[in-house]
């Protein structure tokens, strides 16, 4: 897939900001999220070029810019056309999982976002429901060559689309000897949702992509609830929408190994602080490493919040209990790197492990 990030700009004409999406990470200190790029696929480019309309990628987003009287008049003549811009998401950050909470598992699955319904948080305008992106927000990706099989099929099940518009059958059924077939390329590219009485399975169907991507976006310039219209009394009513992600909580686990072999480790109880408030760890726990040492673990009792580190100053100790005495010296100890957080399929917690000698 082939894409030219530049147009062609007609500086003849007062450019209108007509719609910004913005990315917001709450593990960031900033708060701004600064993992994604926005990718018009190739429609969507030429779509663009067609209502006059300018693409600008920002370090947490994009903007989109119009002209007002052009883009008014080409929304008239094309208003019966359903027509939306199709961003794809791409993650640029291989450890946005570590510290975003989020599932760990993609399944060829795609978060995605759309226009047609948004939810207020405060100020913010969020182009998802719930306050943070979360797994409903996951769909599963079908290109048009693809058909999904049925193992049972009631006449009841119906197909809509994102307007919850109902299909006609026979432009998507395929009885084949006993199974039933979803046929994907008389559909357009768009997400759609397979019910059945009370349940329902919902999907995207894209003409092709090249690569996995983390989301996609339908932004529709037409047919909009009255909250996510263009226009207010003949002048652009400029949108920004938020993709709100929530950080991840884990459980801190510290591995305790004495620096010299020959010196067998004691701990009885150690406690830790964080720039003076004390954070609540179980009693050591003597284990037996992968390469045969001997060591001590001790984890938080509550999941915490991670963040990240700007402030150098930041000061997390330990203090060691042996012989039924409290050693007068803290032990500085390091904070959980990101790089370390790995989901335990045993106890299905998240631990972000640290290695510490003493």
């Amino acid at each position: 897939m082939t894409i030219n990030m530049y147009q062609r700009v007609n500086l003849g004409f007062k450019w209108d900001k007509l719609l910004t999406i913005k990315c917001l990470n709450n593990f960031y200190h900033d708060g701004t999220g600064r993992d994604f790029e926005f990718i018009p696929t190739n429609k969507t480019q030429i779509l663009m070029k067609n209502y006059n309309l300018f693409f600008k990628p920002e370090t947490n987003g994009f903007s989109l810019f119009c002209n007002t009287e052009k883009f008014q008049k080409i929304q008239k003549i094309k208003e019966r056309l359903d027509q939306k811009l199709i961003f794809l998401i791409r993650n640029k950050n291989n450890y946005l999982l570590n510290y975003t909470d989020l599932s760990f598992a993609d399944n060829n699955k795609m978060y995605y976002f759309t226009n047609l319904s948004t939810s207020k948080n405060g100020s913010k305008v969020l182009i998802h429901d719930k306050e943070y992106v979360n797994e409903d927000h996951a769909l599963r990706i079908y290109n048009k060559y693809q058909s999904i099989k049925l193992d049972k099929f009631i006449k009841s099940t119906k197909l809509v689309d994102v307007r919850q518009n109902d299909l006609k059958k026979d432009l998507w059924t395929q009885e084949v000897e006993d199974t039933t077939l979803i046929k994907l390329k008389n559909l357009s590219e768009g997400k759609y949702s397979l019910i059945d009485g009370k349940s329902s399975m919902s999907f995207y169907v894209i003409d092709y992509i090249k690569e996995p991507m983390w989301g996609i976006m339908d932004l529709f310039l037409g047919d909009l609830p009255k909250e996510n219209k263009f226009f207010s009394n003949g002048k652009i009513d400029h949108k920004e929408y938020v993709i709100n992600l929530n950080a991840r909580k884990t459980f801190w686990k510290y591995i305790i190994l004495s620096e010299n072999k020959n010196v067998d480790l004691k701990l009885e109880e150690v406690k830790v602080s964080y720039n003076g408030t004390a954070i609540g760890f179980t009693k050591p726990k003597k284990v037996t490493l992968s390469t045969g040492d001997q060591a001590f673990a001790i984890e938080s009792k509550d999941p915490i919040e991670l963040k990240e580190v700007v402030n150098v100053s930041d000061k997390l100790e330990m203090k060691i209990k042996n012989n039924s005495k409290w050693l007068s010296k803290s032990v500085k100890i390091p904070k959980p790197k990101i790089k370390s957080v790995k989901p335990d399929r045993e106890s299905n917690k998240i631990y972000s492990t640290t290695y510490i000698y003493l």
